[in-house]
């Protein structure tokens, strides 16, 4: 007798699939925070369009991950929803403090470097997913890989792209 041929392999067991969602939902509010208090100083209007929009962006990627986060009655939705280490919370963090009046080129470089940093961290995502289980998430990966090829109208910052490298990635 033969063993049978598993065609689809099963997914990651539902804590961790959840738990990675909940951390690109903290990820993404964080973002949008730091992008709503950039509008408060930012003067460059063309700087504001940008910003604007990948706020806009960030929190429809913020509530898609929150929408796809599992209805466990044992594990509510918001404990889910933390940064996936200290280090990648003090990257956030440092992107909310770029505050300085003159520093839109900062802001810029910081976001494209940032926005880089979740769509490698996405794309990574998506190559561990299977099965039907795995496929609303893979459709939110999908269009949420979509919406960060903006770059923030700018260049990634090197010295941003390098602090998203050792804080582990993101999200």
């Amino acid at each position: 007798m033969t063993d049978p041929a598993v065609l689809t392999p099963p997914g990651l067991p539902i804590l961790d699939a959840a738990a990675w969602i909940g951390h690109a939902c903290w990820t993404e509010l964080r973002l949008h925070a730091a992008l709503t208090e950039w509008l408060r100083v930012e003067a460059d209007p063309e700087a504001v369009a940008v910003f604007w929009t990948e706020r806009s962006d960030a929190a429809e990627r913020a509530e898609a991950w929150h929408r796809r986060l599992p209805e466990l009655r044992e594990h509510p939705k918001a404990s889910f929803v933390e940064a996936s280490s200290e280090e990648v919370a003090g990257v956030l963090n440092d992107l909310v403090a770029i505050t300085g009046p003159t520093a839109t080129a900062a802001r810029r470089g910081a976001l494209a470097a940032v926005l880089r940093g979740l769509r490698l961290g996405y794309h990574t995502r998506l190559e561990i997913m299977v099965g039907p289980a795995d496929f609303p998430a893979a459709t939110s990966l999908n269009e949420a890989l979509r919406s960060t090829f903006g770059e923030g109208g700018g260049e990634p910052d090197p010295a941003w792209t390098a602090a998203v490298t050792a804080a582990g990635g993101l999200p």
